[in-house]
């Protein structure tokens, strides 16, 4: 993603975080729970978005991991597995999709404005909530990079035709990715925090 890219999703989640802070906040001091449940339902708008995305980011992940496994499986002396190979790994580099961190990590920031303006009885659920966004937001950058790294990685060993030479360093790139996949719990981390803003959404509407 190009820089110009990032500074706007940044720009994006700081103004989302602050979108009608003020208006919660009265309602918070008004005790207008019906109101604070309605501003609360654009969190939970940009999250089920972030969702959205985290499926499509994580299905090209996975095809892309499992493409590279289907090569290295393969004689990678072979030229033509060889260069399939540098030329999948070279269309992904430089590409990275940042509106899952930044949106999640604005989903964070929303709450964390507003907490102290909420009841007591959700007060502990909104601050869980936030901790949930910032794990998932965690879990992402730090697997993110793992990929990144290994892509990276591979193009380098891979050029020139030389991914015979490097096999070995190759499929060790892979295992790892294998093991990144294990612990590449974004969706799982997302759709709990969805489900902990439906339920307060829902107290706040009683």
């Amino acid at each position: 993603m190009k820089c110009n890219d990032t500074e706007k999703l940044i720009k994006k989640g700081e103004a989302f975080a602050n979108d009608r802070l003020v208006d919660f906040q009265g309602a918070g001091q008004n005790g207008n729970s019906s109101s604070m449940a309605e501003m609360t339902n654009d969190l939970l708008v940009l999250v089920n978005k972030v969702q959205e995305n985290n499926k499509v980011l994580t299905s090209f992940i996975e095809n892309i991991v499992s493409s590279i496994k289907y090569l290295t499986d393969r004689n990678l002396h072979n030229f033509f597995y060889g260069r399939a190979l540098h030329l999948l790994v070279a269309a992904v580099d430089g590409n990275r999709d940042n509106f899952s961190y930044y949106m999640l990590d604005a989903s964070a920031k929303w709450i964390e404005l507003r907490v102290e303006s909420t009841p007591s009885q959700v007060k502990s659920d909104f601050e869980s909530t936030r901790s949930l966004l910032l794990d998932a937001r965690d879990n992402l950058d730090s697997h993110a990079q793992v990929f990144i790294k290994g892509i990276k990685t591979i193009r380098k060993l891979s050029s020139g035709g030389m991914s015979g030479e490097h096999e070995q360093d190759i499929r060790a790139v892979v295992d790892r990715f294998q093991e990144m996949m294990q612990t590449f719990k974004l969706i799982e981390m997302t759709q709990t925090s969805i489900q902990k803003i439906e339920s307060i959404i829902n107290y706040l509407k009683q």
